[in-house]
């Protein structure tokens, strides 16, 4: 029902009207920059909100921009600065600056404020080259959906420096069947590019679960199967990535990173939580959300031996699996396939 209201607001309103109005009652930013550099590059879309999944993307994104334009500067405009950001960009005047638009998994109507702000932006700097970091496209199939990724592909189909990346194969299949007219490429998710590994001592399990409409476990699910670790003899610590308490995203970010470096084993399925253990050296049994991007995520770093992707048959096989996995550790191969993930982007990003 919600999704039908949405629609017929939708199908009812010119696309991006409220966008326009926002837009134009928006202020410049004032981007005070510590660099004499003149050429600019912009992350819009930043996360600035309690998900740190996204504010790790932002991170790696930022670090990625660095390396690959160490003559630029690098300024991020959160999502709710959209408007006035893309404000600032314009009254700058410099169509040598380059644009680029967080990743994630918000290309679709799952979160259609994501996706609406992203046309937005595609739609208002039409004269510069702009960049969409890699995204899983996850469009349904009501009104909604259909409408909104008609409207997308028309808005994308008249930019003519667009570069869309997808982060996982599925992604990018249907992003060429949705978007053929543009350049879309392959690339991991940005966060597999940072290096967060310590070398500390290790106890218990953490588990990272979801409990919204991604996750394909019920309530009675997760109780049992949290049950079942603790009935084993397994310390078991729940951590939520959605979470920050009272501190600043930076701080959460680098708590959730200690945390995840002390434990023997995560557990988790949300796809956040089995690259946060990648990126930390941690051991991980992986359950798949209910869109695939887990799963075809996994694909990039299925042979670095210590995350094991497992499916719902197999949960109760979780005791036995947190015992074996508790030994194992990486083969050697993360930096090497960092930096081949870093070249994999300097050769899209940069041609080169």
């Amino acid at each position: 029902m919600k999704t039908y209201i949405k629609y017929i607001i939708f199908r009812l309103t010119p696309h991006l009207f409220f966008d326009n109005i926002s837009y134009l009652l928006a202020r410049k930013e004032n981007v005070d920059e510590k660099s004499d550099k003149e050429k600019m590059t912009y992350v819009f879309l930043g996360c600035d909100y309690a998900n740190l999944g996204d504010y790790a993307i932002t991170v790696a994104q930022q670090e990625l921009l660095h390396f690959l334009y160490p003559d630029r500067h690098v300024h991020v405009f959160p999502i709710d600065k959209t408007y006035s950001g893309i404000k600032t960009v314009l009254s700058n005047g410099n169509t040598d600056d380059i644009i680029t638009i967080i990743g994630g998994g918000n290309m679709g109507e799952l979160y259609y404020g994501y996706e609406r702000k992203r046309n937005f932006v595609v739609s208002k700097l039409y004269n510069y080259k702009v960049v969409s970091f890699p995204q899983s496209m996850i469009w349904g199939k009501n009104a909604l959906a259909t409408l909104g990724l008609k409207r997308a592909a028309k808005t994308y189909k008249f930019h003519p420096n667009l570069l869309l990346l997808a982060r996982e194969e599925l992604s990018y299949d249907k992003m060429k069947k949705a978007f053929g007219n543009n350049h879309i490429e392959l690339l991991p998710d940005a966060v597999l590019t940072l290096d967060k590994r310590k070398n500390l001592s290790r106890k218990g399990i953490v588990l990272s679960l979801r409990y919204d409409k991604e996750s394909i476990l019920c309530i009675d699910e997760k109780k049992n199967l949290v049950t079942s670790l603790k009935d084993n003899g397994f310390l078991c610590q729940e951590l939520d990535t959605c979470t920050v308490d009272n501190l600043q995203l930076n701080e959460a970010f680098d708590r959730l990173l200690m945390t995840y470096s002390k434990a023997e084993v995560v557990i988790t399925d949300r796809l956040h939580g089995m690259i946060f253990a990648y990126i930390t050296g941690t051991p991980a049994i992986v359950i798949p959300n209910n869109n695939g991007k887990i799963v075809h995520s996994y694909k990039w770093i299925e042979d670095c031996g210590y995350v094991k992707l497992i499916n719902k048959q197999e949960i109760s096989l979780l005791p036995t699996y947190v015992q074996q996995m508790k030994s194992i550790s990486d083969s050697g191969s993360f930096e090497a396939r960092r930096q081949r993930f870093i070249k994999m982007y300097q050769k899209v990003i940069l041609n080169k």
